[in-house]
């Protein structure tokens, strides 16, 4: 009896997501117009399904550390959340020609899909688009790629460091009670980020 009515609980939940994904609309990242918008890209299941999205297209197209370059204006928090799920894994710099650039993603209940450029032999790069569904409470995974025969250019860094706190310190308030003396001011600095220089474009050669 037990074990019929988990095959029955188990059937009902898949009917319902089969019906939830047939009447929800996609929610992407970046947004556009049109679509419903990923409010929170630092919240589930965003980071897991980035980090299975860069994991798999690393393990078969990458070398080395995995560098990876989000969407611009992706909060600096979610880059912490991928480099601590990703091992040997950093946001890109200027000059990085091996990074791996998300250029959007799209999430309908337990399916979701990421548009990304990854390097290719030769100095090319090549855009694709990751079928993605999620595992039974587990992580996701891959079903299909789309590979778009299309020029591509490649994206300049999107990170942004935290701030520095600023350092220094400033006196010339009263110390004690019983001393009338002002001491002297001290002077703190600031310290600024540039902003990052434009990467090469290179096209890749279709079909």
């Amino acid at each position: 009896m037990a074990h019929c009515r988990m095959i029955l609980l188990l059937a009902l939940s898949l009917l319902v997501t089969a019906s939830l994904t047939g009447c929800t609309t996609w929610a992407t990242y970046p947004p556009i117009e049109g679509a419903a918008q990923i409010g929170h890209p630092k919240l589930e299941p965003t980071p897991t399904i980035l980090a299975d999205a860069l994991r798999y297209t690393h393990e078969r197209h990458g070398e080395g550390e995995l560098v990876f370059n989000l969407p611009e204006g992706a909060p600096v928090d979610l880059y912490a959340i991928l480099q601590r799920r990703l091992r040997d894994a950093r946001p890109m710099r200027e000059g990085d020609e091996s990074a791996i650039h998300v250029q959007q993603i799209r999430i309908r209940a337990n399916t979701a899909e990421v548009d990304l450029i990854y390097p290719q032999e030769g100095g090319y790069h090549a855009l694709a688009t990751l079928h993605m569904r999620q595992r039974f409470l587990a992580s996701y995974r891959v079903t299909s790629t789309r590979l778009w025969r299309i020029r591509v250019d490649v994206p300049s860094p999107n990170y942004v460091p935290p701030a520095e706190p600023e350092s220094g310190y400033e006196s010339g308030s009263q110390s004690g009670h019983d001393s009338g003396t002002d001491s002297g001011t001290g002077s703190g600095t600031d310290s600024g980020i540039g902003e990052a220089d434009s990467a090469v474009t290179r096209p890749i050669t279709s079909d």
